[in-house]
């Protein structure tokens, strides 16, 4: 008997290490609401899990949302080269350490429309093509660190007779439960080994 429940026990093991799981992030931005985040997790297409953020009031801000806090849209278009470049530095930094946690994901969908205008033509015309500037540089470090990235979906509306900003993203991350903590507990060890082998080299 005992070994029917440690059988049964070791079978469980093995169909949670194979469990699927599926997060759809939703972010959304307009000039008027500002911005919202909507998390869902999935696990066989059952909802487990459902949260509402707003970046601009959590205690746990990036230092982007807080500049962002107080300025106009247009002012954060202007910011996004330069917030893009910050954001990129501190992702490369810790890259290293989380290769092995992003080669186990994969984004199955990514959906990302945006609605632009300044009032003026010329001004629309160039703040449409920094947004698509903006966006082909995030697809492109997406597919260089992320397992496996597919479904992009971009597009930039531009309107040139009215001040708006208006952006929408739906993602789709996917991966199993068994990689995931594979990848965590390499992540996790390389970080305990590197002093050591600091010190050894040295």
């Amino acid at each position: 008997m005992f070994w029917w429940g440690g059988a049964c026990f070791i079978l469980i093991i093995i169909l949670l290490l194979f469990l699927k799981v599926n997060v759809v992030l939703q972010y959304t931005y307009s000039q008027n609401k500002g911005d919202f985040i909507h998390v869902t997790i999935y696990v066989y297409h059952m909802r487990i899990f459902q949260t509402d953020i707003n970046p601009l009031e959590s205690s746990h801000q990036h230092p982007i949302w807080k500049d962002w806090k107080n300025k106009s849209f247009l002012e954060r278009m202007k910011s996004i080269p330069a917030g893009l470049k910050a954001m990129l530095n501190q992702v490369s930094g810790k890259y290293k350490r989380v290769h092995p946690l992003l080669q186990k994901i994969r984004i199955k969908k990514l959906v990302w429309e945006t609605d632009c205008g300044t009032g003026t033509a010329l001004t629309s015309g160039t703040m449409c093509g920094a947004i698509w500037a903006v966006k082909g540089m995030l697809i492109r470090e997406l597919k260089q660190k992320v397992g496996v990235v597919s479904g992009v979906h971009l597009q930039v509306h531009p309107h040139f007779q009215k001040e708006i900003l208006v952006t929408q993203m739906h993602c789709i991350v996917s991966f199993t439960l068994g990689k995931a903590i594979i990848a965590f507990l390499q992540w996790r060890n390389g970080n305990k080994m590197s002093p050591e082998r600091k010190d050894y080299d040295g």
